[in-house]
């Protein structure tokens, strides 16, 4: 009881105490219970550093709140919520207590001390959550800087690979392009000796040919002169023989005496005209009488000198060796004038030479190697027959580049081909039939089989036909082009009947006859059609085979493609134009042309095997009147190629004739109703041609051809009424009208 006594108030009023004393007394008393222990930032001094303490406590600490931590929840009490109501300022406050405003400061930090107990727990639960929340940003952060790092790493070791591959790269194209130098200079030096070995041949054949012209014009004046010299001596000797003395002739008194025949007497001896007797003469004295004969002569000793005759035959000896050395000379020049050719050649439009651009090509399967070193190696130890080697060569490349389908190269070696068969057409090209026409019909092969799917042959659907895409094509195997080298080795191996027959061995049916259908370039059918027409023999024509019934099959696939061609339409591929109407009459005459050939090759149809597959054929006579009438009827719209249609038209009767007349036209009706429509046209074909009047539209129609269809049309089996009516069609008769006694006339006559 006492002690409580002692805390008594004694009768104080608390409430009339100031607030600052009573917060010095609290100050004090709270001091009292705690060591002196002061923080260095709370020794400091500062207004307004405890006015923003305050002011974050006042605004982070509620006067009164609810907090859980290690005492439970409980009530805090803030006793500077009643210091510092009504928002009453703290510079107010510490002005109104000069002498406590330093015990204010500490006694706000002690009252923060106070709430430590209730609030630490409470920080320090947030501060490990924040630390973890930290950490675990911090290894999120370390794994993604790890994983930077790590492709930072790959990346560099990627750089580094791709450093070194470009590196390889390069250092692969300096080399390649090194060789490529060595590989063009080496060919440089190559080609600038052989220009230089070709000049010295050249030269040297020159020097060899002036030196004989030389000889020869010596030798020409050697013979003259002793020619000249033979002569002089006849005529020497013929002046030194013995012959008859002449008198003189000199005549200087011009008075028709000779000067022994005048003589002058003595003047002191005249006689008076009379004259002194001679000698007289004894009685029958014989007299010696004067002989007509020729006085002997001996004969007539030539000198041993060189006849005429010999210095002639010396000459003609010397001019035969220089022949025969002048010919040695000839085939070396020759060779090197081959050779120089050769390797010289160009191709339009490059500049370069066809070893120049070999240079820049190699084939996939061997691509270090370029095309120029295999030739060059190959022809390195040729010295004869330089042309056909080359060509030899080129062929096994050409053929290698077929294989592996580099198509890039196969112009150069067409071309560089067809340049070496034109050096000597008919001498090289018997030498390479069997290789070259190989070659030549697997490069045909590769755009004409493409051509030939898109065809109506070859479609699903019957009649079905198709445009070639150009994509589909390899414009660099040029079927036009070796179709010409072909046509030019048919010609020069027809001139041999051996070489002819080989070549046409060689040559297969169905890659011919497949250039012959009618999706093919039009130019490509024309060579075809050329080329075909160089295989005429004795009894056969086309490919040979090997028995007859086979040859007569190939013979009627042939003749049956070739009418096809007379009527069908030519499709150009996919993305040109239309053949013109001039180009298709063309092709159609050079179709005609075969059939020609074939009918007029002999006067013997019916016991040439050949001519009678034409005759026996049952469609030729059809289709040809079939292509008589559609001529015929555009020759009525007037046109450029009017010319050309009339010569078709005349050609076309002119065979038609030959064929009926030759035992073709037995069978002609049956034939004529396979046909749609061909009975009509036949007969009005016929009628058009037998009637016309030859002018204006239908000028260019010859008389014989008038004349052989009227003599058909005779032959027709027509009643009189028909004949009236068909007498009726044409009132004027035709330009043929005037003569008598046909059977038009005649049926006319009778109805």
């Amino acid at each position: 009881m006492d002690s409580d006594d002692e805390f008594l108030d004694d009768g104080l009023d608390f409430d009339a105490i100031p607030t600052g004393t009573l917060l010095q007394l609290e100050q004090s008393a709270w001091q009292a219970t705690q060591a002196p222990q002061h923080d260095e930032r709370s020794q400091q001094p500062g207004l307004q550093t405890d006015r923003n303490q305050l002011n974050y406590e006042s605004q982070y600490n509620a006067p009164q709140r609810r907090q859980s931590g290690f005492y439970g929840n409980v009530e805090v009490i803030d006793l500077d919520a009643d210091l510092l109501g009504n928002d009453e300022p703290l510079e107010d406050v510490v002005k109104s207590n000069p002498p406590i405003a330093q015990n204010v400061l500490h006694g706000h930090a002690a009252s923060q001390r106070q709430y430590t107990p209730v609030q630490t727990q409470n920080i320090q639960s947030v501060q490990d959550s924040h630390d973890r929340e930290i950490g675990a940003k911090i290894e999120e952060f370390s794994r993604q800087y790890d994983a930077i790092n790590e492709q930072l790493a790959s990346a560099r070791e990627d750089v580094t690979k791709k450093t070194g591959e470009v590196a390889i790269l390069r250092a692969n194209l300096t080399k390649q392009a090194q060789e490529f130098e060595r590989t063009i200079a080496s060919l440089r030096a190559q080609l600038t000796e052989l220009t230089t070995k070709n000049k010295g041949v050249e030269q040297a054949a020159i020097n060899d040919r002036q030196k004989l012209e030389t000889e020869n014009l010596f030798l020409r004046e050697e013979l003259r002169d002793e020619a000249l010299r033979v002569n002089n001596l006849r005529a020497k000797k013929r002046a030194e023989a013995p012959q008859t003395p002449r008198k003189q002739r000199t005549l200087p008194f011009r008075d028709g005496f000779d000067d022994d025949e005048i003589g002058v007497g003595s003047p002191t001896k005249s006689s008076g005209g009379r004259s002194k007797r001679g000698t007289p003469s004894v009685s029958g004295k014989r007299k010696r009488k004067v002989s007509d004969a020729p006085i002997p002569m001996a004969p007539l000793q030539l000198s041993q000198g060189i006849g005429a005759m010999e210095a002639e035959t010396l000459a003609l000896d010397s001019m035969d060796t220089t022949t025969e050395e002048r010919g040695h000379i000839s085939e070396g020049f020759e060779e090197g004038f081959y050779m120089t050719q050769i390797l010289n050649h160009r191709n339009y439009p490059n500049a370069e030479s066809d070893l120049e651009v070999m240079a820049g090509l190699a084939f996939p399967s061997e691509p270090d190697r370029k095309i120029s070193s295999i030739v060059l190696e190959t022809m390195s130890g040729v010295t004869s027959n330089y042309p056909v080697k080359y060509a030899h060569c080129l062929i096994q490349l050409w053929d290698r580049a077929l294989v592996e389908k580099f198509y890039k190269v196969v112009p150069s070696f067409m071309d560089s081909i067809k340049f070496i068969l034109l050096l000597d057409l008919y001498s090289i090209s018997p030498q390479l039939t069997t290789e070259l026409a190989g070659i030549l019909q697997a490069s045909i092969y590769v755009n004409a089989a493409t051509r030939f799917e898109h065809s109506a042959v070859s479609s699903k659907v019957k009649g079905e036909s198709r445009r070639t895409p150009r994509t589909v094509l390899h414009a660099d195997v040029d079927s036009t082009f070796a179709l010409e080298i072909m046509y030019l080795l048919a010609l020069a191996c027809r001139q041999d009947d051996e070489s002819h027959e080989h070549l046409w061995r060689n040559i297969h049916f169905d890659i011919l006859l497949m250039t012959l259908n009618d999706h093919q370039p039009l130019q490509d059918i024309v060579l075809s059609l050329k080329i075909l027409s160089t295989s005429l023999r004795q009894n056969s024509f086309g490919t040979i085979q090997p028995s007859e019934a086979e040859q007569r099959q190939v013979e009627y696939h042939f003749i049956e493609r070739v009418t096809c061609l007379l009527f069908q339409r030519i499709e150009p591929d996919e993305g040109e134009e239309d053949y013109l109407p001039l180009q298709i009459c063309q092709m159609r005459l050079e179709a005609l042309t075969f059939l020609e050939m074939i009918t007029f090759y002999s006067f013997e149809m019916t016991t040439d095997a050949s001519k009678t597959a034409i005759i026996s054929y049952p469609l030729v006579l059809p289709r040809l009147f079939r292509t008589l009438y559609d001529e015929m009827d555009r020759l009525y719209t007037l046109c450029p190629e009017h010319s050309i249609r009339t010569a078709l038209i005349n050609r076309l009767t002119h065979l038609i004739y030959r064929l009926i007349r030759s035992g073709g036209g037995k069978n002609l009706h049956e034939g004529l109703s396979r046909l749609s429509g061909a009975k009509q046209k036949h007969r009005l074909v016929l009628s058009r041609l037998a009637f016309s009047e030859g002018q204006y539209l239908e000028s260019g129609i010859t008389e014989e051809t008038m004349e052989m269809a009227r003599q058909l049309l005779e032959e027709e089996d027509m009643s009189p009424e028909e004949a009236e009516a068909l007498f009726d069609a044409f009132p004027t008769g035709g330009r043929l009208s005037g003569r008598e006694g046909t059977q038009v006339e005649q049926w006319h006559i009778r109805s």
